[in-house]
């Protein structure tokens, strides 16, 4: 299977005002865009035009109609929705009515929502209804210094069949290098400790051959300039959804010979 074709389920999310702001961060990291609902009705909709992942605190989901719970159960057995609660006394989805496959607290840490929410999602994954990509074997190194993109990062490429380590600290890189040299290095442009492009221009300047592509929020131009001034392969722009991540990954790796027979 072409990487490039995973597609993460559209996603609706129905919080209060002021809930959800970690969740939302998380979604909007991997999705690029999920549709926001102030109503039942909204949801429904969003729902029936194919969203296939609900998020939303435990006093939106109690606004939800009987008929649209039904709707939702139904999606739920059959394996095209999936729903997540935030809850105000950390129940467990267990103790709230189906088809809740997911219940945290809204205390819970920012890092441990994400997690939630990718444990959702290999949930549906090993139910078969989001086809995965075979395992690639290929490496790929992630010089970020926020532990949060590093997590939602590793989590879409791991998705792919990737090997993946992330680095808070750009200089343990060279240890990376020397130990195991990656198939592709992504790096952040704006670590605090070494500036991104620097990074790749030293790493350039010992002889390292391996493909390093910047990964930021930073403007297109100003991404292929400063990506051609230090001799990184190209860019990423953190943000995109993550097919297109994946699919542009994949445009920097070394191709390998096809394997011929069993």
């Amino acid at each position: 299977m072409d990487i490039s074709t995973i597609q993460l389920p559209k996603a609706v999310l129905f919080f209060r005002p002021g809930a959800g702001a970690a969740l939302s961060a998380a979604v909007y990291a991997a999705w690029g865009g999920p549709a926001y609902a102030s109503k039942p009705d909204e949801v429904e909709a969003a729902v029936r035009g194919g969203a296939r992942l609900l998020l939303c605190d435990e006093s939106r989901w109690a606004l939800c109609t009987d008929a649209q719970r039904a709707l939702f159960e139904e999606l739920a057995r059959t394996e095209k929705l999936r729903v997540m609660v935030l809850t105000d006394d950390g129940r467990s989805a267990g103790s709230l009515p189906p088809p809740v496959h997911c219940a945290v607290p809204q205390s819970l840490p920012q890092h441990e929502m994400v997690d939630a929410l990718y444990g959702v999602l290999a949930e549906r994954e090993q139910g078969g209804a989001v086809p995965m990509a075979p395992p690639l074997a290929q490496k790929v190194v992630v010089v970020d210094d926020s532990e949060l993109l590093n997590r939602m990062t590793r989590a879409v490429l791991q998705r792919g069949g990737y090997e993946v380590t992330c680095l808070t600290n750009p200089f343990e890189l060279y240890r990376e290098l020397r130990a195991a040299p990656p198939d592709l290095v992504l790096v952040d442009y704006n670590i605090p400790a070494l500036r991104g492009s620097s990074l790749i221009e030293i790493v350039r300047r010992s002889g390292v051959d391996v493909p390093m592509a910047l990964y930021s929020n930073a403007s297109e131009q100003f991404l292929a300039e400063t990506a051609r001034s230090c001799g990184a392969a190209g860019y990423i722009r953190k943000g995109v959804t993550a097919d297109v991540l994946l699919s542009k990954v994949r445009a920097f790796l070394p191709v390998r010979p096809q394997s011929h027979g069993s």
